[in-house]
């Protein structure tokens, strides 16, 4: 069992909080937030993915060996789950181990057709979390409506381990922000 004095929070520092500005300011925070890592968002919430993307791989890398900094998340809503294989495999070369994105999926099923939809997103899944499972990455994917929200977390394991994901469903504190 893990004793008390064990535990420690890690952080992770959200380019998103930094709007479009620039990585080579950015980065420097992460160690005066008391963060371990950064979490690298696109846009509209930022830009830095974009960012990092036309700086390249090395030229990335090196701005955050600079500045001591790592990838610890990166947060791609746009690509939904399916389309997150070079995402984890750029994620995990930067030092990171998760990478959030949006849900896809039919609008507010009901009984029977949830139940499959659910079902067939599952089946769907296998292939992206074998990968994340290889890679050491933990995706978490997250479902929004007008009154809930609920995130299918699948963290790293072995494939063919026993399934550890988990739904968690909480209902908003706060409207949420209109969509379009």
């Amino acid at each position: 069992a893990q004793s008390k004095d064990d535990f420690k929070i890690r952080y992770t520092l959200s380019s998103a909080l930094y709007g479009t500005m620039p990585l080579d300011v950015i980065l420097p925070e992460v160690a005066k937030t008391g963060a371990e890592s950064i979490d690298i968002w696109c846009k509209v919430h930022g830009d830095q993915r974009e960012q990092a993307a036309a700086l390249g791989e090395e030229a990335f890398a090196a701005l955050l060996k600079k500045h001591g900094a790592r990838v610890g998340a990166s947060t791609r809503y746009p690509l939904g789950p399916f389309k997150l294989q070079e995402e984890m495999a750029w994620v995990k070369k930067h030092g990171g181990d998760l990478v959030i994105c949006g849900c896809v999926g039919p609008k507010n099923p009901e009984g029977a057709a949830a139940k499959a939809a659910v079902a067939k997103f599952l089946e769907d899944m296998k292939p992206h979390v074998a990968k994340a499972a290889e890679l050491g990455v933990t995706l978490s994917i997250l479902a929004e409506s007008a009154t809930a929200s609920a995130a299918l977390v699948t963290p790293s394991a072995p494939v063919g381990s026993p399934p550890r994901s988990r739904w968690r469903r909480r209902p908003w504190s706060r409207p949420p922000i209109p969509r379009s």
